[in-house]
C-alpha cells in the first residue's frame, strides 16, 4: 500500500549518505543502455550496478534490483528501445505498472522507500500522470508499506 506519495525539488543524487535503506529507481530500456538522460547519471555514479544490468536478462515490463556500495538500483524496463525506437507512451505506462508489481514483489522488506526522478517524463516522452498513475495502481495492489519521493530539479 502507498503510505505516502511526494515530489520534491532537488538532485536525487545530493546526501546520498543521509538516506538509509532506500531504493533509487528508475526506468530503463531494454537493450542494455544507460547512455542519456538520468540513466547516465546513474551509469556514471554506479559503474558496477550499471554492469549488473547489463548482465541481467531484461524485457518489457521487467523489474530488478542491482546494487553497488550498499544502495539499491531499482530498474524498471519499460521500453523495448530508445532515442528513436522508444515504446509508445501508452505502453510505457502500462509496462511501468507490470515491471513495478514485480519489482516489489521480489524485494523482501515489508516497509520500503522508493526515491526517482519522474520516471518515464523525460526521453521516454510519457507523460508524467500516466507514470503516476501506474506508480499508484502497482502500490496500492502491493502487501508492502511504500514511501515514494520524486525528486525534480
Amino acid at each position: 500500500m502507498l503510505e505516502s506519495f511526494e515530489v520534491v525539488s532537488g538532485d536525487l543524487f545530493t546526501d546520498l549518505s543521509k538516506k538509509k535503506n532506500f531504493i533509487l529507481l528508475h526506468s530503463c530500456n531494454a537493450q542494455g543502455r544507460w547512455g542519456s538522460g538520468i540513466a547516465k547519471t546513474f551509469h556514471s555514479k554506479f559503474k558496477n550496478a550499471y554492469e549488473q544490468y547489463r548482465t541481467h536478462p531484461k524485457k518489457v515490463g521487467n523489474g530488478f534490483i542491482v546494487s553497488e556500495n550498499g544502495y539499491r538500483i531499482g530498474c524498471l524496463i519499460t521500453s523495448k528501445g530508445y532515442g528513436k525506437y522508444v515504446d509508445p507512451p501508452k505502453q510505457i505506462a502500462e509496462s511501468t505498472y507490470i515491471a513495478l508489481k514485480e519489482l516489489l514483489e521480489n524485494v523482501s522488506d515489508t516497509d520500503i522507500e522508493i526515491h526517482s526522478p519522474k520516471i518515464n517524463a523525460g526521453l521516454f516522452n510519457t507523460p508524467w500522470q500516466w507514470t503516476k498513475k501506474s506508480i499508484v495502481k502497482a502500490c496500492e495492489e502491493s502487501n508492502k508499506r511504500i514511501k515514494w519521493v520524486v525528486w525534480e530539479l
